[in-house]
């Protein structure tokens, strides 16, 4: 995952708005218990879903960035409630469906940047907006990536060209989901509430 440092813009890589850091508690504090073992399971099929589907979506707009928004809360959640079993559901899914391989690796990243950060004690906004770049980082070429994890060739030069410019398309593509208005911090589902699916 690309690093980017921090800026004093008021927004952040992606170009959305930088919302006032509110205390509260952190998206594992909503509900730590974690979930019986087949529930856990289902609930990751579950969200792997989502995350394949959102991110090939077409229409990328505030609407887009709000359920965005949600599944990075549900996901921390999950991967706060069982570390373990996060990295297990997800690095089992790369090494055996390349058929969505950007979508599992972005969820990948996500996790593993979000132990580290907890690890590292870094706030819960500075948190919640590197689980977003997280999912996000390959937007751009979403296609291409589950095309190239399956391609024995070598790169064409059009897709060598895709990739070498794909983080700053991916921000544009955030960028213009809120062309005309701000995304607002309340806008977004809170994430004190357990989001976990239920099965």
């Amino acid at each position: 995952m690309d690093e980017t440092p921090p800026n004093d813009s008021g927004t952040n890589q992606a170009g959305l708005e930088r919302p006032e850091a509110a205390p509260g508690p952190a998206p594992q504090e909503a509900n730590s218990k974690p979930l019986p073992v087949p529930q856990a399971l289902d609930a990751w099929d579950q969200v792997i879903v989502r995350t394949r589907r959102l991110l090939r979506e077409e229409a990328i707009d505030a609407a887009w960035i709000t359920r965005l928004t949600e599944l990075t809360i549900v996901i921390r959640q999950l991967a706060a409630s069982d570390p373990d079993l996060a990295l297990y559901v997800l690095i089992e899914a790369n090494g055996s469906n390349v058929e969505h391989y950007s979508a599992q690796h972005a969820m990948t990243c996500l996790v593993i940047a979000e132990l580290a950060a907890e690890w590292m004690e870094w706030p819960q906004e500075e948190r919640r907006v590197l689980a977003l770049a997280a999912l996000t980082m390959n937007l751009s070429i979403t296609v291409l990536q589950d095309s190239l994890a399956k391609q024995s060739s070598s790169l064409s030069e059009v897709q060598r060209e895709k990739v070498a410019t794909h983080a700053a398309s991916s921000a544009d593509m955030a960028k213009c989901a809120h062309p005309l208005e701000k995304v607002k911090r309340a806008d977004f589902p809170s994430e004190t509430e357990d989001l976990r699916p239920k099965t």
